[in-house]
């Protein structure tokens, strides 16, 4: 999977992109039967991850899918709605904002799956290879910060461990929201904060489930 951004969407009132690829989970081949439950559950958890992490920050998530495009070359993806961000007042995760949240957010699939094989006693390191992309675009995103190399390994230890400490403690949440994926493939924004909210047991009130532009839409 591979955290990279979104092309630029335009509307007739402004040249911000509105939807931002956090994650995107790049087609390969699987086998028939247990293998490809098993890889399209990578996915989903990967996915979840991303969501989950995104959501206790307080991005507002667009879309979320496990569901193959082989004209795009994407297995899945997890997009974030910087268009509606921007207008509640939240414009600090913009492309180039170089803030360390979207670094933990862009850690958070991969700290997913790792967890997920803790749990069930898998081999993490046999099944990485879907991460290799988002360790290249995290590695990407932090020559843009212009750290020393002291300060960045800092800062990627504690969004690393950050997103851990979320996962870990919403790990319910982010069952919920695999399992969800699993069944449908595909959630709109609106739907996955409903959901984790619910998981969660968060009553108090949040713009974000009344917003959240569909990705298909724009594409």
């Amino acid at each position: 999977m591979r955290a990279e951004q979104c092309r630029n969407h335009r509307t007739p009132d402004t040249f911000r992109p509105i939807v931002q690829m956090v994650s995107v989970c790049r087609v390969g081949r699987t086998n028939q039967g247990g293998y490809l439950v098993f890889s399209l559950s990578r996915y989903a958890y990967h996915e979840a991850g991303h969501a989950i992490v995104g959501h206790i920050i307080g991005r507002c998530i667009s879309e979320i899918s496990i569901l193959a495009d082989t004209d795009r070359d994407y297995k899945g993806y997890c997009a974030f709605d910087v268009f509606h961000e921007d207008m509640q007042g939240f414009p600090q995760w913009r492309d180039g904002s170089k803030n360390p949240e979207c670094t933990t957010i862009m850690y958070a699939g991969t700290i997913a799956l790792r967890v997920l094989c803790e749990i069930r006693g898998w081999n993490y390191q046999h099944w990485r290879g879907i991460d290799h992309a988002d360790f290249d675009a995290i590695y990407l995103c932090s020559l843009e910060m212009g750290l020393s190399d002291d300060e960045l390994l800092a800062m990627e230890q504690r969004c690393q461990q950050q997103a851990r400490d979320i996962l870990t403690s919403h790990w319910n949440a982010v069952e919920a929201l695999a399992a969800a994926l699993l069944e449908r493939g595909r959630l709109l924004g609106t739907e996955a904060h409903e959901m984790i909210r619910q998981t969660l047991g968060e009553t108090s009130a949040d713009w974000r489930e009344a917003n959240g532009r569909v990705l298909s839409k724009w594409e």
